[in-house]
């Protein structure tokens, strides 16, 4: 669906009038994107004109959303609808409120209070209704020829340079205690190929974050393929990165593997969320290596329970 307005962008949603409405700026990376959708539907109905518009480093995590009107990029302030439709610009980063000094609510629960609006534990984030014929088909034709697999991310968090998902990636700082260790992740997918020999791994993961696994194969897709790609898979094992926001949107079945990221913050419901974390959020050590190095053969354990 797009606008019959000759002027309108490509990430409109609409094929009525464009009204100015609330418009939300979002930074981050790609997961964090994804999370924000759950609360979409809340910030539309607190909008008068019923929508609100969004700019964003991915804005095609946006663009098919019904309730969203127009979805820009962070560069398309010359836009020719960008003055008209923005008039009401807010900006509230979870990041910089309570959250990481109080450290026992859901990310949500801080950026729906920034946001004014009322959290609700039952959030999930809203599925990225891809509407590209082209990366359908690719999708389309991936799913064929993979058979059975699973998609799994054990590295990640890694931002964009200038938040542009273009351009080169940087290491982030909570590498260490986020990614799933190298050695570990090996012995999952040997185990995983011993038990289901016929099932296919793809890593999602950047080329730069580590030189690959035995048994599990990269995919060349963008981001936007991924989210559709996700929807065919048997299950999703991951860290807290985009691909578990990602298969949560899509409510596929799924395993969370969490170290220096508590569940508690970034996890989601319809999830099966793992650490060897056994605290209270006021013991909780973000540095402790030992939260993520998560025994494979209890990360096998709940695959085979989702199969």
């Amino acid at each position: 669906m797009s606008c019959e307005k000759e002027n309108c962008g490509d990430n409109c949603n609409t094929q009525k009038e464009l009204v100015p409405s609330p418009t939300y700026m979002i930074e981050g990376g790609l997961g964090k994107m994804i999370c924000f959708s759950a609360m979409i539907n809340d910030l539309a109905k607190k909008s008068s004109t019923g929508v609100i518009n969004i700019i964003s480093p991915y804005p095609d995590v946006f663009a098919w959303n019904e309730k969203v009107q127009v979805s820009f990029s962070l560069d398309q302030q010359g836009h020719p609808d960008f003055k008209a439709l923005t008039t009401e610009l807010v900006y509230r980063e979870p990041y910089k409120s309570n959250f990481q000094i109080d450290g026992d609510g859901h990310l949500l629960k801080y950026w729906a209070r920034e946001l004014g609006i009322e959290y609700n534990n039952k959030w999930l984030p809203v599925d990225v209704n891809v509407q590209d014929e082209a990366t359908l088909s690719r999708v389309n034709s991936l799913k064929d020829e993979l058979g059975d697999f699973i998609i799994v991310q054990f590295t990640g968090g890694q931002p964009a340079v200038g938040f542009d998902p273009e351009s080169e990636y940087q290491n982030n700082h909570m590498q260490i205690q986020r990614n799933y260790p190298y050695g570990f992740a090996q012995t999952l997918i040997n185990k995983i190929k011993i038990k289901y020999p016929d099932l296919n791994i793809i890593d999602f993961s950047l080329p730069n974050e580590h030189p690959g696994y035995q048994g599990a194969s990269r995919i060349e897709l963008p981001y936007i393929g991924y989210s559709e790609l996700v929807k065919h898979a048997k299950a999703v094992i991951g860290i807290d990165s985009s691909l578990l926001h990602m298969a949560s949107a899509a409510n596929k079945k799924g395993i969370g593997l969490f170290g220096g990221c508590p569940a508690w913050q970034f996890g989601w419901s319809n999830m099966k969320n793992i650490t060897n974390f056994r605290g209270t959020p006021s013991e909780f050590d973000p540095n402790d290596p030992w939260n993520i190095s998560i025994d494979s053969n209890v990360v096998m354990k709940e695959l085979n329970k989702l199969f």
